[in-house]
């Protein structure tokens, strides 16, 4: 069986370079061997759980029972060489961690459920639209269930009550459009269009 070159992750200690030739043959050579004949399949072999009876044969082909012993027909190998099939043949997800993410993901779904109720009772809806008139509340008061918390004025209940001079009273006819400015726009811009009606 040909070595496989595919690498489970980064060395960043270099311990392959502290393996000797037949240590790295040994671990590709389960690598490849696990990759091809128990990787694609162990999802499904867990969820029966069965394990095939035909792998013993190809692992004892492979020398991997009874490696580290010596006769016997066994191969013999160093510690080191054991610990490296054995590696392979662990490499990937285990069933039970698995379960333990899918556990983690299920309460942090939870938990960001709860955030979204909590953050969904911290927002206040208007009743309707309008603009705010005056705000009762300062950071960090209670409000009880129900309590009013801001007065809010309807675009329809907006209006402006002008003095008129007497002497320009012939000036002003009902449903004649008025130009209103506050003080603190600019004094060149127009104000909004409204209707004087009377009173």
């Amino acid at each position: 069986m040909a070595p496989s070159t595919d690498s489970p992750g980064i060395d960043l200690l270099r311990i392959d370079d502290e393996l000797t030739a037949e240590e790295r043959l040994v671990r590709d050579t389960v690598r490849a061997f696990a990759a091809d004949r128990i990787m694609p399949y162990i999802a499904d072999w867990f969820e029966a759980g069965t394990l095939p009876r035909e792998l013993a044969p190809e692992i004892g082909k492979l020398g991997l029972l009874g490696m580290h012993l010596t006769g016997y027909g066994c191969a013999g190998m160093n510690n080191v060489a054991y610990g490296l099939a054995l590696q392979e043949l662990e490499r990937g997800s285990r069933p039970e961690e698995i379960e333990a993410a899918r556990g983690a993901v299920d309460e942090t779904t939870r938990h960001l459920d709860y955030l979204h109720r909590q953050r969904k009772e911290t927002v206040v809806t208007a009743p309707a639209a309008g603009v705010i008139q005056s705000f009762d509340l300062r950071p960090g008061d209670l409000v009880v269930p129900n309590a009013p918390v801001a007065t809010l004025l309807e675009p329809d209940q907006l209006w402006v009550r002008v003095y008129v001079p007497e002497t320009k009273l012939g000036f002003v006819r009902m449903g004649q459009p008025a130009g209103i400015a506050a003080a603190s726009s600019n004094p060149n811009g127009p104000g909004p269009d409204l209707h004087a009606e009377s009173s």
